[in-house]
C-alpha cells in the first residue's frame, strides 16, 4: 500500500517564521462554486494573496484561507485581503486526539427552544435539541471521525484514534465493522442520543490504505444485509499542518471530503477581509 503523504514547505510558512507577530500574507483555496462562473473556480483552485475575483449575477464562490472562510456573491468584483491574523486555538482543538474519548453524548435537558431563524416559531423537541447539540459538540471535539452511513475516504493520524459517528441519535443503533475483503466483524452499539463510539482497534486494526465495510441496523436481531453496506478507506496523515488552509488542502488532496466539510463548517467566516471594488 502506498502511503499518501504531503511534504510541502510553503512560502507563507517561511514568512510566518520570520515575523513572530503572527501576521502572514496568505493565499486562498476555492472549496465551492456555483453559478455561471463556477467553471472558472473549480474546487481546489489556489488564489494568490490579494487576488481579484469578478463574479456574475447568481455566482457564489466559497474560499478558505488561514483566517477562515469567505463567501463571495455576484455580481461584483472582489479583492481577497491577504493579511490575516493566525489563530491556532481552533485548529489545535479540531486535531486533538480522540484515543481515550468515551461515547460522545449531548447533555440531556428538558428546556424547549425555537429553531434559529424560524419564522413560525416552531418549537424544537428535546430530541431535535439533543441532536443539534451533539453535532455541535462533535465538531468542536475533533475532525477524526467517520460517519457510518457515508462511504468514502477518512483521514487519520497515527495514535490519535477515530470515532464512528451517526447523524440520527434519537434511537439506539447497531452496526457491524469488518475488513472489506471479508472475515470476522465486530458488533458496535450506539445508545440513544449517543453520537459517536471509539473505533474498536483491538478487534479491527486501523491502517493506512485499509478498506472496511460497515453494516448498520437498528435491530440487533436482524441479519446484516449487503444493501446497507458503507465502505470506508483510511488514509494516514504523516504530520498535521499548522493552519486552516494547509489542513483543508491536505484533506482535499487525500479525498477526505466529509472531514473537509466538517472543517469548513466550524471555521469562522470573516466578511471584513473581503473588499468589493466599485463598479466600472
Amino acid at each position: 500500500m502506498v502511503r499518501l503523504t504531503r511534504n510541502i514547505i510553503s512560502a507563507a510558512a517561511i514568512i510566518a517564521a520570520a515575523f513572530p507577530v503572527s501576521v502572514v500574507f496568505a493565499q486562498s483555496m476555492v472549496v465551492n462554486a456555483t453559478g455561471p462562473s463556477s467553471s472558472d473556480y473549480p474546487k481546489g483552485k489556489k488564489l494568490p494573496a490579494d487576488a481579484r475575483i469578478t463574479l456574475k449575477a447568481q455566482d457564489r464562490v466559497t474560499v478558505v484561507d488561514r483566517a477562515g472562510t469567505r463567501v463571495l456573491k455576484g455580481p461584483g468584483s472582489f479583492v481577497l485581503d491577504g493579511r490575516v491574523n493566525r489563530d491556532r486555538n481552533l485548529l489545535v482543538g479540531l486535531t486533538r486526539s480522540v484515543k481515550n474519548a468515551s461515547a460522545v453524548r449531548a447533555a440531556a435537558g428538558a428546556v424547549r427552544s425555537v429553531y434559529p431563524g424560524s419564522a413560525t416559531g416552531t418549537a424544537e423537541t428535546p430530541g431535535d435539541m439533543f441532536k443539534r447539540e451533539a453535532q455541535a459538540k462533535l465538531m468542536r471535539t475533533s475532525l477524526w471521525h467517520a460517519d457510518i452511513d457515508e462511504s468514502g475516504r477518512v483521514c487519520y493520524v497515527q495514535d490519535q484514534g477515530l470515532l464512528l459517528t451517526r447523524k440520527d441519535v434519537e434511537k439506539g443503533r447497531y452496526a457491524w465493522l469488518g475488513m472489506a475483503d471479508g472475515g470476522a466483524m465486530t458488533r458496535l452499539f450506539w445508545g440513544r442520543y449517543t453520537l459517536g463510539v471509539a473505533w474498536p482497534e483491538t478487534a479491527t486494526p486501523i491502517g493506512n490504505g485499509y478498506r472496511y465495510r460497515l453494516v448498520g441496523r437498528e435491530d440487533a436481531a436482524a441479519a446484516p444485509s449487503e444493501e446497507d453496506v458503507t465502505r470506508i478507506e483510511l488514509v494516514e496523515l504523516d504530520a498535521l499542518p499548522e493552519d486552516n488552509l494547509e489542513l483543508a488542502e491536505l484533506l482535499l488532496q487525500n479525498g477526505c471530503e466529509a472531514q473537509l466539510d466538517a472543517l469548513l463548517n466550524v471555521l469562522p467566516e470573516d466578511e471584513n477581509k473581503i473588499t468589493q471594488e466599485p463598479a466600472g
